[in-house]
């Protein structure tokens, strides 16, 4: 271990000068925490909050893998136990602690599965929803939760966790808006589904920029908004992993890219066919530590992920 360190930040800019006020403030209150599944395909935990206090996130994998929610400047209200056993077959525990300047939940999975996690945020009813599923089910939307585990107080706290080499932080998480009442249709035919390439995600474009001086940049254009789930590995070469589920890849992808930069070394692009996903893998020049922050430009269906080290951040700040 040679102490690299990798320190994600995500951010989805829409809705983001609404929100950046609020994700700070001091009177944020877990109200209720539940979890719920569905004949083992979907487990969630949903957090009831009295505003939209929304978490950083950061997964750790290993022997005992979990996924951690820091609520910062938020507080649980007395009813919410410190644990919740959930005797999923995904999720196995659902812990919470309050610490000085944030409420820390974590949940942890079982060891050896290969899942994957959405996330959202209605902002109606102020509930952050994370579901976890298999990484082979396809249909996740379309199924409701349906049974709600009860809470009981349990008489246990939880000491702050060990920082890791890796850590995966989210700045904020997508805004799902109520949707507005259909307007009348006067006896027209429902229309067909569209059929085709075009209704499937589709990685269109990857692309390597070096104009900015907040880092050297990973550009993905994408045919809607689909952000990757992202991972770093800091054994060997460090790695920057991007796996973007049910997408398919444009065929004048350049699949190689050697890019030899100052971070970034190389660029490989794989669409891996038994696991319906598009890989990315951008290779990282070692011995270095790294601040990676990724942005999604909704309107423009633009991914970025911006690559600087903490060295040359610390030169910026003199």
């Amino acid at each position: 271990m040679n102490g690299r360190k990798f320190v994600f930040s995500v951010a989805v800019l829409a809705s983001i000068f609404l929100f950046s006020g609020m994700l700070h403030a001091a009177e944020g209150l877990i109200e209720k925490v539940e979890f719920q599944k569905d004949n083992g395909k979907i487990e969630s935990v949903v957090f009831h909050l009295n505003g939209p206090w929304l978490p950083k996130i950061f997964s750790l994998k290993g022997d005992n893998p979990r996924v951690v929610f820091d609520f910062m400047e938020t507080a649980m209200v007395r009813s919410v136990p410190n644990a919740i056993e959930t005797q999923g077959t995904m999720i196995q525990k659902i812990r919470l602690g309050r610490h000085a300047d944030k409420t820390r939940v974590v949940i942890d999975l079982t060891a050896g599965g290969d899942f994957n996690f959405d996330q959202q945020f209605d902002e109606q009813n102020n509930i952050f929803t994370v579901q976890l599923f298999s990484a082979n089910f396809p249909e996740k939307d379309a199924v409701a939760p349906e049974k709600v585990i009860a809470e009981e107080p349990v008489a246990e706290t939880i000491a702050a966790e060990p920082v890791q080499d890796i850590v995966a932080t989210a700045a904020t998480a997508e805004v799902v808006e109520s949707e507005k009442p259909a307007e009348p249709v006067e006896n027209s035919p429902a229309p067909q589904e569209e059929e085709g390439p075009g209704v499937d995600p589709l990685l269109l474009e990857v692309t390597f920029e070096n104009t900015s001086n907040k880092g050297e940049m990973i550009l993905f254009k994408l045919n809607g908004f689909y952000p990757p789930e992202v991972v770093g590995e800091e054994e060997g070469t460090p790695l920057v992993i991007c796996n973007f589920p049910g997408t398919r890849l444009d065929e004048k992808v350049v699949q190689t890219q050697a890019i030899h930069g100052e971070y970034i070394e190389q660029v490989n692009i794989q669409e891996l066919k038994d696991s319906d996903l598009v890989r990315v893998t951008l290779e990282l020049v070692p011995s270095k530590n790294y601040d990676l922050q990724q942005v999604f430009f909704k309107e423009d269906n633009l991914f970025v992920i911006i690559v600087n080290s903490y060295d040359s951040l610390d030169g910026m700040k003199k």
